[in-house]
């Protein structure tokens, strides 16, 4: 009885095992039906694994361009050149690179900087004011260097700050004056940042450092500026544009802490409108610097290939673009060692896949400040962009392979 209620049914048996199969030869079932077991029984699509291979093919070229800016940095010579920045650049990718090789990497790349840099720093005379930030900043992060003892650093730092007896000393210029296109407007920012940043991280032996140029004070006197983006800059080179879209930037890694903490766009929102404004004629303009530091701003609010179709085709040009040596940029035999490095550095940064670390009192305070100078015309077309609208779930990136080789 019970062989012939088996045979009954089992032809209705094949047809339901069959019925996925027809479904999908019949146009019922699109690409992201299209799924694929792994060995951990989970299921997923393959956009999400062309998703997969593309971050394989992007971590591939942050490891060779890391490797690369080692091999070209170790050379005492252009180590001087840029000693600070030697060590930023891979404290950065310790700090936030998701793909475990190249934060081992980075790891010990800056404990073996972090040594040169101390050394450098107490042999060198007087530190001069850019010598002197850097110095704070390098300070403020001992908590990621072991057992490298800076308070001698930061007695020197001490010395040098009494040494300047006007507030335009200590912060190496005079503030009146300055305009959007300046490099001390953000220098001003930045300085008055890192001030803040190592007085939340001294001790109580220390005496804390005297902040003369608020950051509240910065970013009002950013909302009185007008950004000129590249329609609005007529001259061939577009040098207005890209020196505001820099500024921009530098803006941006302030309040996250240079990339170390994830931001909202709505905490800054006329910035990233901006951003998104300019991208095509950036884009047409090929800067490989300011591409990957568009690229690196926008990940750093979270957005990636499958969110942010602007970063799909950053990152698709950054890796097209990459040389077979790891680095990017094409430089003559005079180019300085820090055009050089910043060019792959910033292209890096932006192919990064990365982690963000939680925020300190110091991160949220400064977002704090920026949200009193929130413009008053209304964005509601580009908030829709990110809700509903254009910028959410492109599709699957396109195959593209790094021109870099593999790394061994």
């Amino acid at each position: 009885m019970f062989k012939k209620n088996y045979l009954f049914f089992l032809p209705v048996l094949i047809w339901i095992l069959s019925l996925p199969a027809f479904l999908q030869s019949s146009g019922f079932a699109g690409e992201e039906a299209t799924q694929t077991k792994e060995t951990s029984g989970t299921v997923k699509s393959s956009t999400d694994q062309s998703f997969e291979r593309y971050e394989q093919v992007r971590d591939q070229a942050v490891l060779k361009a890391l490797k690369w800016i080692d091999s070209y940095l170790d050379r005492e010579a252009y180590f001087k050149a840029m000693p600070y920045e030697t060590y930023q650049v891979f404290h950065e990718f310790a700090l936030t690179s998701a793909n475990p090789e190249i934060k081992a990497y980075a790891e010990k790349a800056r404990e073996k900087y972090a040594k040169r840099l101390l050394q450098h720093y107490l042999d060198f005379g007087a530190l001069n004011t850019g010598d002197f930030f850097n110095a704070l900043d390098f300070y403020a992060d001992r908590q990621y260097l072991g057992e490298l003892e800076l308070d001698p650093l930061l007695e020197k730092a001490k010395e040098s700050w009494k040494g300047w007896a006007e507030r335009k000393d200590s912060l190496g210029f005079d503030i009146d004056g300055l305009s959007w296109s300046a490099n001390e407007l953000y220098d001003l920012v930045h300085n008055s940042y890192i001030i803040l940043k190592v007085n939340a991280s001294i001790s109580e032996e220390y005496d804390t450092f005297t902040v003369y140029y608020p950051l509240e004070h910065a970013f009002e006197d950013l909302k009185k500026e007008r950004l000129a983006g590249f329609k609005d800059d007529d001259t061939e080179e577009k040098d207005l544009a890209k020196t505001h879209m820099k500024r921009v930037f530098q803006y941006l890694y302030t309040i996250s802490g240079f990339s170390r903490n994830k931001v909202n766009y709505k905490d800054a929102l006329w910035f990233y409108k901006y951003l998104h404004e300019n991208f095509n004629a950036l884009m047409e303009d090929g800067d490989i610097a300011l591409i990957g530091e568009y690229v690196d701003a926008i990940r750093t609010i979270g957005y990636d290939e499958k969110t942010d179709k602007f970063v799909l085709k950053g990152s698709e040009f950054l890796l097209k673009s990459q040389k077979p040596d790891g680095s990017w940029g094409d430089f003559d035999e005079y180019a300085p060692p820090q055009q050089r490095v910043f060019t792959t550095w910033c292209a890096a940064s932006g192919l990064k896949s990365r982690i963000f670390l939680p925020d300190t009192k110091l991160q949220d305070e400064v977002k704090q400040i920026l949200k009193k100078f929130e413009y008053d015309k209304p964005y509601d077309e580009f908030d829709y962009l990110y809700s509903s609208g254009e910028i959410t779930e492109t599709t699957a990136p396109p195959d593209v392979e790094s021109s870099a080789p593999p790394s061994r």
